[in-house]
């Protein structure tokens, strides 16, 4: 019998073994043992939706784990002493009295936003931070995001480069794609696609973004991964990342002149075969619909009205999502390297989380963490994350979708278990001691032959510590639920963090030093990742 690893690549810089893929595995019957946030006496904790409706599955879970909704009348009734745990919930960014009523009781308060984390949740924001990191550090930003113009007050940069094109083609079929985004705006709204400046034509504040041409399609359709990212202190750093997602398809297949050309290297040689039928049947000329949303789109808003929605489709079958655990399979069906796309996701949530670190202020902890939705596509050229977005209101909401049903809920329950409300006022006194625990598991990992794993159980939670051989990541990464914590990495990168988060340095010139640093840190975990001593 064929072993699961002869399906792997030999030639991938880091080949996954099999061994590796189980480390990844996305176990849901381990996710369902998971034990609920543990709360004895189901009294003291509280959620407050600071809006006119709860998030039903926020709302469930909590209830579910012995929680109490209470509205923000009550909250001022109430004896303040008596409450063990408060969470202030808001899909939208919260307001400034918001920040001030968590700073009541820091310890046992938290709200599910960072104050300023719009620097990377809205779409001009991200535009301009990703510039200020692009000049920092060239080598590992100029490939986070695409070429990204903000609208109207960069309408001439835009124009200037356009036309910089246009003189460079006779035919403008061959001019690159855009595609218009509302700044602020979520759910593909107002979302629409040009090759033409002439058919740019808008009425509110938007990004103009470089199309991606050549992503990696799976059955002929286009895919984007929907990623959870879980920061639960700017100060100092620490990321969770969530190893289970959504994989969101459009629902009418992909063709240009370049996936028409490059079949290969978007679909994967065994997929090429399967759809090389469907290629010839193409005329060698077809004009681009770029109006056809269902076909661009992968937003789940926008296909939930396709014709095709339901139908079975080419390899996605029906519906619009996967579950990243279907993706790994298909992964291995097609000899790609999953290990290798999750490192450079990793490295890619790092790199764009950057610029919290110098807008978060210091007051934020331990009050403030937030649920970040990336939204990321493969080039299909090397299957290349890039981030398109990230949003600060990622979508809980369950649309009857059985991928929905198993991710979602399981999110909110590992969200909070790593949150660890009953032990937040412990904290503060277990910081020395946690400290201790980081460095000992550094010397283990570095005197060890790094195929050994560590289980701790601290409390009411159960962390696991699983050293994956084909990763670039130096350090075992710690699990709760299927949140692995991303950063610190290592021992350096936690005393990088934690010289960042000291108040002398917090906003000010000497942040940005230490920003710097981190990201060479990350450039160095892509180098390895290359395999190269210098990036092209």
């Amino acid at each position: 019998m064929q072993s699961s690893d002869d399906h792997l690549p030999p030639s991938s810089p880091i080949r996954g073994s099999i061994k590796s893929l189980k480390s990844l595995s996305l176990s849901h019957h381990r996710e369902r043992s998971l034990p609920p946030v543990p709360n004895k006496d189901k009294l003291g904790f509280y959620v407050l939706f600071h809006q006119p409706q709860p998030v039903p599955v926020v709302r469930d879970v909590l209830l579910e784990c012995g929680w109490n909704l209470i509205s923000l009348e009550e909250y001022e009734k109430k004896d303040k002493i008596e409450m063990k745990g408060l969470l202030i919930w808001r899909n939208t960014r919260h307001v400034a009295s918001i920040f001030k009523k968590a700073m009541e009781n820091p310890n046992c308060y938290r709200v599910n936003h960072f104050r300023h984390s719009q620097i990377i949740t809205r779409k001009d924001s991200l535009a301009r931070a990703m510039r200020s990191l692009v000049a920092m550090n060239k080598a590992l930003f100029r490939s986070v995001h695409p070429t990204t113009y903000i609208l109207p007050s960069e309408y001439t940069k835009f124009v200037k480069q356009y036309q910089k094109k246009l003189a460079n083609t006779d035919d403008e079929s061959n001019l690159p794609i855009w595609i218009v985004k509302p700044t602020d705006l979520s759910r593909g709204r107002k979302i629409f696609l040009l090759q033409k400046l002439e058919d740019l034509v808008y009425d509110y504040p938007c990004v103009i973004q470089r199309y991606l041409q050549q992503p990696y399609l799976i059955g002929g359709y286009k895919n984007d991964l929907r990623i959870y990212v879980l920061v639960t202190s700017c100060h100092p750093f620490e990321v969770y990342l969530y190893k289970e997602g959504i994989v969101r398809f459009s629902t009418q297949k992909y063709f240009t002149e370049v996936s028409r050309n490059n079949k290969d290297l978007c679909y994967g040689n065994a997929m090429s075969k399967v759809l090389s039928k469907d290629i010839k049947k193409e005329k060698p000329k077809q004009k681009l619909k770029l109006d056809n949303l269902f076909s661009h789109l992968t937003n789940s808003s926008i296909n939930k009205d396709s014709p095709t929605l339901h139908a079975n489709k080419n390899v996605i079958g029906q519906g619009s999502k996967w579950s990243f655990e279907t993706l790994q399979k298909h992964f291995i069906s097609e000899g790609l390297d999953y290990v290798e796309l999750w490192d450079k996701i990793r490295v890619l949530v790092l790199s764009t989380l950057l610029p919290l670190l110098d807008a978060v202020p210091l007051s934020s902890r331990p009050s403030q963490f937030e649920l970040f939705g990336f939204d990321v596509m493969l080039n299909g050229l090397r299957l290349r994350p890039v981030v398109l977005e990230v949003n600060c209101a990622p979508a809980l909401r369950l649309d009857g979708s059985k991928v929905d049903e198993r991710i979602k809920p399981a999110l909110i329950r590992d969200m909070i278990s790593v949150l660890d409300f009953p032990n937040i006022v412990k904290k503060s006194k277990m910081k020395a001691k946690k400290r201790h625990l980081f460095e000992r598991s550094n010397r283990r990992s570095s005197s060890s032959s790094g195929n050994n794993g560590a289980n701790i159980k601290n409390g009411k939670e159960k962390c696991k510590e699983n050293k994956i051989s084909s990763s670039i990541f130096p350090l075992p990464l710690k699990e709760i639920g299927q949140f692995e914590q991303i950063f610190p990495f290592d021992k350096k990168s936690h005393e990088t963090s934690l010289h960042l988060s000291k108040p002398q340095v917090v906003g000010t010139a000497k942040a940005k030093t230490f920003i710097k640093e981190i990201s060479s840190q990350l450039l160095q975990l892509q180098l390895k990742l290359s395999g190269d001593k210098k990036l092209q």
